[in-house]
């Protein structure tokens, strides 16, 4: 192995690296920061066990199957969006309406109630709606590096 395949090698491992830490950034975060406000709440956000070291790794498991959600629905209303002529809000709401009510099963291992877990899986949504576009930008100029 020669100097140059060396260098592309860590460059495309640290790459790597960057990708998977705006993944985490992007998904994981914004699940831990609703899950945290809404336990705020009295009455709705009412938690099982607390927040504690141990119930904030169930994030890390939620990471790709939030991830395959987002996926799915994406490619939901992308079928759909020719067949009922939405326009490009219209698509981006549809979806996130679909990741809120994929999302909120998720999210009932943290709460008493279902009414707590749907408004933090809510607030993980418009999050992730305010997150995603500026994700995409920095990986783009990672991607581009």
């Amino acid at each position: 192995m020669n100097d140059d395949e060396k260098a592309t090698t860590w460059l495309g491992g640290l790459a790597t690296l960057g990708l998977v830490l705006f993944a985490i950034v992007g998904v994981g975060i914004p699940l831990a920061l609703s899950v945290f406000a809404m336990s705020l709440i009295p009455e709705i956000g009412t938690l099982r066990d607390g927040i504690t070291g141990w119930s904030l790794l169930h994030v890390l498991w939620m990471i790709p199957v939030v991830y395959l959600i987002s996926t799915i629905t994406e490619a939901f209303t992308k079928v759909l969006a020719p067949l009922f002529s939405l326009n490009p809000f219209t698509h981006q709401a549809v979806q996130a309406a679909a990741e809120w009510g994929l999302t909120t099963p998720l999210l009932l291992i943290y709460f008493d109630n279902f009414l707590g877990a749907a408004l933090s899986a809510l607030l993980a949504v418009l999050l992730w709606l305010v997150l995603t576009p500026w994700i995409e930008r920095e990986t783009g100029k990672l991607e581009e590096s």
